[in-house]
């Protein structure tokens, strides 16, 4: 009996002993599971932390690059200066600085600020049909033969070909000077404006267009505009509509979007 207690308790004597150690292990599991979790949660709580400071390092790049954006104003006291656009409400201006808009950031001149439109001459236009039809005599030539050209027909084809059309008479500005010797360009009612560019010597830092007043022409700038293009400014002006060197009605403002317009698209 009694060696059967013995081994009874030699029998059961080690279940205590291996539910400490499952104990054990459960607990080391739990808390190996536990550091994974606490070291998943600092990884995404330091990844929402990088993203928002990227996020608000590029909304201080956004804010330094709005406060590197000046205006050239001239102050009332006739001085040419940039301003930030938080000097700018403190700053006094004199009655022309609303002319000026400047663009601080670097663009590329785009072609069509150099009048893509431009009127043709009547001269170039009779070369060009001059030329056309010697390519169409030399043509026929090569397809009938020479003998051909010597036919009266052939020199009457050749002579009605060659005259040049009737054509429109060319525009001229008031001074009546032709707008093909002036750089300008053509608004959307048809009208001829004079242009006016200040092109610096080296690739320009910014674009800055003039727009003059009521009564005035582009030229009046032009002390202006040479200070400015001192500054390696490109600056590019036109006279408005029944002003200076344009064509239209004199001085007749019907609507005051027209001037709009035509700013917009010689900017653009």
């Amino acid at each position: 009996m009694k060696e059967d207690s013995l081994c009874c308790w030699d029998k059961w004597a080690g279940h205590p002993h291996k539910a400490v150690s499952l104990n054990r292990e459960n607990r080391r599991e739990e808390i190996e599971r536990r550091e994974r979790e606490r070291e998943k949660r600092e990884r995404e709580k330091r990844e929402r932390e990088r993203r928002e400071e990227e996020r608000e390092e590029r909304e201080r790049e956004r804010e330094r690059e709005r406060e590197r954006e000046t205006h050239l104003v001239v102050t009332s006291l006739g001085e040419l200066r940039a301003c930030s656009p938080a000097e700018l409400a403190h700053t006094q201006l004199s009655s022309c600085s609303r002319l000026f808009f400047c663009f601080k950031r670097k663009q590329k001149p785009v072609p069509s600020l150099r009048c893509l439109v431009q009127s043709v001459p009547s001269s170039a236009m009779h070369a060009l049909t001059a030329v056309c039809c010697v390519a169409v005599t030399g043509l026929s030539c090569l397809l009938c033969g020479v003998p051909s050209l010597l036919s009266p027909h052939a020199w009457i084809s050749w002579l009605l070909l060659s005259s040049p059309e009737p054509s429109m008479p060319e525009a001229k500005s008031p001074q009546g000077v032709p707008y093909s010797d002036l750089p300008h360009i053509v608004n959307a009612d048809g009208l001829h404006l004079f242009c006016r560019y200040w092109e610096p010597s080296s690739p320009p830092r910014a674009l800055v267009f003039i727009a003059h007043g009521a009564g005035e022409h582009i030229g009046v700038y032009d002390d202006v505009a040479q200070r400015l293009l001192e500054l390696q400014l490109l600056v590019f002006g036109h006279d408005h509509v029944g002003h200076g060197q344009s064509e239209g009605e004199r001085m007749n403002i019907k609507d005051f979007q027209i001037y709009i317009r035509d700013v917009l698209q010689h900017v653009d």
